[in-house]
């Protein structure tokens, strides 16, 4: 994708910025496949997200500044680890720099992805939590431009054509909280959590993961929703209402237990994979869920999230 295929002079300014951001690289035709986007104009493709995963991350760079710009070296596609200033700014790039990009170099694997849609609209397919988390952040906001790898240009498609493609390459998730079908007419316009509706069993397997289940490597699309949708079915299962630590906590020992336990013949994935198969860790592998809450005496994931909805945790020496 050359400049001349965006849409202002000012967005082919900020393509300059990000070819900067990459001074050094080689592999100059992955930078001809990214655009500069303001965050507002990306089209989510999905209804919901896990608002308690962007709380937490709302909280975390209000407590780790640093960790806003290690998402931000992400994002570029170099690595997760910034040094930054007392000056360091995220609308400027040369403020802060990201430690391993000497060491891998450019990493488009790590960015986030879109595709070029009908009228030029970027639809985001990848990154509905982590841009969310920057139009929400004060700091950043909907106007707050980042780049993301465009991975088809199917721009010239008319919208229902588009979509069925969309759909039958699952580069969109279709579905509510509860399962049911959402329409393409019926995805909210923009990102952020007061436009995006609250799954909470998509954040639970957000907190869940690493302890009790891992991203495989490659991972499927929305391989998270899997996960929830296979939990929502039970009875037992159902969240208590999400306002204290307590009940949060023992919702996830309940979920924990449960995804433990499953058959090995259940079907979890869109073509029939099994819990293993996508990343369920075992009985010794897992990790007390408490370092959720309070890990030593840091407040941990959960913890966080629950701050930023003001509730407490309180953890102590």
């Amino acid at each position: 994708m050359s400049c001349t295929t965006l849409k202002t002079i000012a967005v082919c300014a900020h393509r300059l910025l990000l070819v900067l951001m990459l001074a050094g690289v080689s592999q100059t035709h992955a930078a001809d496949d990214i655009a500069m986007v303001a965050i507002g104009d990306l089209k989510p493709t999905q209804a919901f997200i896990a608002h308690d995963q962007v709380n937490y991350k709302l909280h975390r760079y209000l407590v780790d500044r640093r960790k806003l710009f290690d998402d931000l070296c992400e994002v570029y596609g170099r690595g997760d680890r910034a040094v930054i200033t007392d000056a360091s700014a995220p609308q400027d790039l040369t403020s802060f720099s990201c430690r391993l990009s000497d060491e891998t170099g450019f990493a488009p694997g790590t960015m986030k992805t879109a595709v070029l849609g009908p009228q030029g609209q970027y639809y985001l397919t990848d990154g509905h939590h982590t841009f969310s988390t920057f139009h929400d952040f004060d700091e950043t906001g909907p106007r707050f431009e980042v780049p993301v790898r465009v991975t088809h240009d199917q721009s010239a498609l008319a919208p229902e054509v588009f979509w069925q493609w969309m759909q039958d390459n699952k580069l969109t998730w279709l579905q509510d909280a509860d399962g049911a079908a959402v329409a393409p007419s019926q995805l909210p316009a923009q990102l952020g959590r007061n436009f995006l509706g609250n799954d909470v069993w998509r954040g639970a397997m957000y907190f869940l993961r690493d302890l009790v289940w891992e991203k495989p490597d490659p991972a499927i699309p929305f391989v998270e929703f899997y996960w929830a949708q296979q939990l929502r079915q039970y009875a037992h299962l159902q969240p208590p209402a999400l306002d204290s630590a307590e009940s949060y906590l023992l919702w996830l020992e309940r979920l924990s237990e449960h995804l433990l336990a499953l058959p090995d013949d259940v079907s979890v994935g869109p073509q029939g994979q099994r819990p293993d198969a996508l990343g369920r860790l075992h009985a010794v592998a897992r990790d007390d869920l408490g370092t959720l809450l309070c890990d030593g005496n840091d407040t941990g994931k959960l913890g966080l999230a629950l701050a930023a909805r003001g509730v407490a945790v309180g953890c102590q020496p």
